[in-house]
């Protein structure tokens, strides 16, 4: 087992190496410290540990890594390898419970001088942060102004990654990592704006990616990889109107799952199956194919159970509401009340979350409400308050338009007008 260390030279540390790392499943690395033996430092445990967190998604073995990487620089000072792990931790934390104070930490690590200007590779990193940290704050509120300036930091954080390679610090994990994390940025606004020339940008840098990496040699990121491109191809449908789109994103997401077994990466596996559940979801509306619905919901089902099982809540959550869309469509095309109580009662639930008091998730759950309790009333069904309904649904398009939201105000609109006609007043 000698892959699995990166030396970088005179005078540099010798640190895990994370692509090969993505070789073992979750027993080999569990195994992987008493086979390092009394080579393994401090450092190399809370590398361990944080890519065991992160293959399960959860939030209490991450606070073990954590604790690891403290553990490890009270032992043996601050370091470029520490650094490194801090940041991903604090990333991962933000990602999964978009805790304030893993945003605040993530701000005062993208540049500590005394680290960022003695080794480049770590400096391109920090740039890579900064700019995700824009493009986060970008898609949270809607601005295109900031999002401009995320695309830009991003471009900087590519070149910095070049020439630490060129310097001979070079980091294929955070370059590969930066031009997905752009992707994702184009992908993200594609769905805000239904702009299909943002999807058609993404999906094509997501092709190029895809051509560099070795799934062989690097499962899990081409897995993930192959999961952002389905996303892009979703919003590229979502905007064009052309289900070819939303059938090209589920065949990608159905081969991403082919990539890693289930047990390799748990949390890579169902992030994969909701994504594969959206696209059928998508493919279902799109083309009235009940079969597609039907495997849509086996596949998002999996994913929430499997997401529990993890601990994985986030997830889970996420999950759970893809589901009722899912449900909330078979409803509508087979005329099942069953399936439309369900995906209402998972709307009242979801909105009962903490998640639920971001204004654009709650407006978004009130959108979702609003159509199952109308298409339970084209099946003669008694749906409660008509006039609590259209206070909601102006607050949800209020939300919608101070976000820039194109297409769910615009459905928000259609929706308001359908409520007063139903009402008996005019359009």
């Amino acid at each position: 087992m000698r892959a699995w260390v990166r030396r970088g030279g005179a005078g540099r540390e010798r640190t895990l190496d994370g692509a090969a790392l993505e070789l073992l499943d979750i027993g080999a690395l569990q195994g992987f410290m008493p086979e390092l033996g009394r080579a393994a430092t401090l450092t190399d445990r809370a590398a361990i540990a944080l890519e065991l967190a992160r293959r399960c998604g959860d939030p209490a073995l991450l606070d073990r890594a954590t604790a690891a990487i403290e553990r490890a620089a009270t032992a043996a000072g601050p370091s470029q390898a520490l650094q490194t792990l801090r940041i991903e931790t604090w990333r991962l934390r933000l990602d999964w419970t978009g805790e304030p104070l893993a945003e605040a930490a993530l701000a005062a690590l993208v540049a500590p001088a005394d680290l960022v200007s003695s080794d480049p590779a770590l400096k391109a990193r920090a740039l890579a942060l900064s700019a995700w940290l824009e493009a986060r704050a970008a898609l949270a509120c809607g601005d295109l102004e900031l999002a401009t300036r995320a695309g830009g930091a991003f471009d900087r954080a590519v070149l910095s990654y070049l020439e630490a390679a060129r310097r001979g610090r070079p980091d294929g994990e955070g370059l590969v990592r930066a031009r997905l994390d752009r992707a994702a940025l184009l992908t993200g606004f594609a769905m805000r704006l239904a702009d299909a020339r943002l999807a058609d940008l993404a999906a094509e840098e997501l092709r190029r990616l895809a051509r560099e990496v070795d799934p062989d040699y690097r499962p899990l990121t081409a897995l993930r990889l192959e999961a952002q491109l389905a996303e892009a191809l979703m919003a590229q449908g979502e905007a064009t109107g052309e289900a070819a789109y939303l059938l090209e994103a589920a065949s990608v997401a159905s081969a991403a799952l082919e990539l890693a077994p289930a047990d390799h990466s748990p949390f890579d596996h169902a992030s994969g199956l909701a994504t594969l559940g959206r696209a059928l979801s998508a493919v279902g509306e799109s083309t009235d194919d009940l079969a597609s619905l039907d495997r849509a919901c086996e596949a998002l089902s999996a994913a929430a159970q499997l997401a529990e099982g993890l601990r994985a809540p986030q997830l889970a959550e996420q999950a759970r509401c893809d589901l009722a869309l899912a449900w909330l469509r078979r409803g509508e095309r087979a005329g099942a009340d069953a399936e439309l109580v369900r995906a209402e009662q998972a709307w009242l639930k979801a909105l009962t979350r903490p998640a639920a008091r971001e204004p654009v998730v709650w407006a978004g759950l009130q959108l979702l409400l609003a159509r199952t309790r109308e298409a339970r009333q084209a099946l003669g069904a008694a749906t409660g308050d008509a006039a609590g309904l259209h206070l909601a649904l102006s607050a949800a398009f209020d939300v919608f338009a101070e976000c820039g939201l194109r297409s769910p105000a615009a459905e928000a609109v259609m929706a308001l007008k359908r409520l007063e006609r139903a009402r008996g007043h005019p359009a």
